[in-house]
């Protein structure tokens, strides 16, 4: 299967998880891509039974969620070992596991598990399909908390630029806080984080996933 290909079945995958119907427009979007070109690669998968269109809405395949999953627990290993073994930043592993999960076979995935002792989650939360199935229930985004509330933060997306602005505030995974107040004009979130008060812009709010506590 070619890089391309792969990138698609991921896209359509984590729309799909994010609770999204998934169109051409959308795929044309996070690609950055023609919708033209969108379309000539659909009509591809469809024959090649990767993708379900109906009604414009595209759903993966059994044979391709077990593809994406494959994919995606190679590149979230490889996130795990840039950070934890070559110290990496939480905000650069991205790109790098990007290139790298496109060139990894079975042998080396198994072999990148077992030396990392097969984690559940990747740098930015994210499950590592190879080792849990599914996400926490009741894992919900931070804009939904409300005041007084406490939450551990569990996933975030790894997006270059959120991750670069948490870590700013001293932000991660597993931190905990407590909702202080919420801003009536730009919705913005006041947190109790460490004993010091941290104000969150509401763009970040709905790519950060917390549990409460």
């Amino acid at each position: 299967m070619t890089n391309n290909r792969e990138d698609y079945l991921k896209v359509i995958f984590k729309l799909n998880e994010s609770g999204n119907k998934v169109n051409n427009k959308l795929i044309a979007q996070h690609l950055n891509v023609a919708p033209a070109s969108v379309s000539e690669m659909l009509k591809k998968l469809s024959k090649e039974g990767l993708i379900v269109i109906h009604n414009y809405n595209i759903d993966l395949t059994d044979k391709a969620i077990s593809i994406t999953k494959d994919i995606l627990s190679k590149h979230r290993l490889w996130e795990t070992f840039l950070l934890t073994k070559m110290n990496y930043k939480w905000q650069d592993v991205h790109e790098q596991a990007e290139k790298l999960e496109h060139v990894t076979d079975e042998s080396l995935k198994s072999k990148l598990n077992e030396f990392l002792n097969f984690p559940k989650c990747c740098p930015h939360g994210s499950i590592i399909y190879e080792n849990q199935e599914s996400e926490i229930d009741e894992i919900i985004s931070m804009d939904l908390l409300k005041v007084k509330e406490k939450a551990k933060i569990i996933r975030v997306h790894s997006d270059r630029d959120l991750l670069s602005y948490l870590d700013r505030l001293g932000l991660n995974i597993n931190s905990e806080f407590k909702v202080v107040e919420r801003d009536l004009f730009d919705n913005s979130m006041k947190i109790e984080f460490m004993d010091k008060e941290i104000v969150i812009s509401f763009k970040a709010l709905s790519a950060i996933y917390v549990i409460k506590i």
